[in-house]
């Protein structure tokens, strides 16, 4: 029983060591991208309320 626990210890151990590396590498790719830089920036704004043709029909 043992040597069972140990080996169950060292795979969760090594696939939480995984999962922190992916979650990173995820992050910093997202981060690194042309998209995440514009988010950064600010420079990409989403604006739901733009004013569509009925709503200029309706200001006239």
């Amino acid at each position: 029983m043992g040597p069972f626990i140990y080996n169950l210890a060292l795979w969760a151990i090594g696939l939480f060591i995984l999962y922190k590396i992916i979650v990173i590498a995820v992050r910093e790719g997202i981060n690194q991208s042309n998209i995440g830089k514009m988010i950064q920036n600010k420079q990409y704004v989403y604006n739901d309320s733009e004013p569509t043709q009925q709503n200029d029909w309706d200001n006239n």
